[in-house]
């Protein structure tokens, strides 16, 4: 069986590492023959801090899906499309945004130097901080500031992206059309009930809702 765990808020909390009891037990479903998937929100190199090393080679889904690692090494990269790219650069440009933008390791960060992403930001340095030009592809935008905010949003709406605004702190999360958890699960060719999920359940049965609602 292939049971794929969430990491933050299902096997790791309040940003600390996976405990030795919980890694005791993901260890005796290894001995038993079964195959163990980490999928989180994270990207994949701030996955790797909250995991312990022997787990490193496991598949991990980074990015909610927009990564996918497997023995070190990167299998798919889900990035937006360099059109879309241009034209979200432009945007931020335009409003004078402040952000963070993750490429499939690196990232570029122009926020303040006391914000609180930084707290779970490359904690064990395993990448660089770059340029926005530098980055080959881009997986996510989180804006952390903007001139005239909800100008900004409306403009973001025309664009084939989903949009995730969280206006207790003012941020908006961007994220390529069609990249999620199952999407990346069904690259690593996985069936449908073929796994047990932890903790991402309502995300995957809301992509199975949206595939159902797409074929009536």
């Amino acid at each position: 069986m292939i049971f794929v765990f969430d990491l933050d808020g299902t096997i790791c909390f309040k940003g600390k590492p996976v405990s030795e009891l919980i890694l005791t037990k993901l260890d005796q479903l290894k001995e038993q023959g079964h195959e163990i998937i980490f999928a989180s929100a994270r990207p994949v190199r701030d996955m790797l801090p909250v995991i312990h090393p022997r787990f490193h080679q496991h598949t991990l889904i980074g990015g909610n899906g927009a990564l996918v690692y497997k023995k070190g090494e990167a299998l798919h990269t889900g990035a937006f499309h360099p059109e879309l790219r241009h034209c979200l650069e432009q945007l931020l440009a335009e409003h004078q945004a402040t952000y963070l933008i993750d490429s499939d390791w690196d990232y570029a960060y122009t926020g303040p130097l006391i914000h609180p992403i930084l707290n779970n930001l490359d904690t064990h340095k395993l990448a660089k901080h770059r340029e926005l030009q530098q980055l080959k592809d881009i997986v996510k935008i989180l804006i952390l500031s903007a001139n005239d905010y909800e100008t900004l949003k409306q403009k973001l709406a025309e664009y084939d992206i989903v949009v995730h605004t969280y206006t207790d702190e003012n941020l908006i999360d961007i994220s390529p059309s069609g990249i999620n958890k199952w999407y990346a699960l069904q690259k690593l060719g996985i069936l449908e009930q073929s796994y047990i999920a932890f903790g991402m359940i309502v995300t995957i049965l809301q992509c199975f809702s949206m595939q159902n609602r797409q074929s009536w």
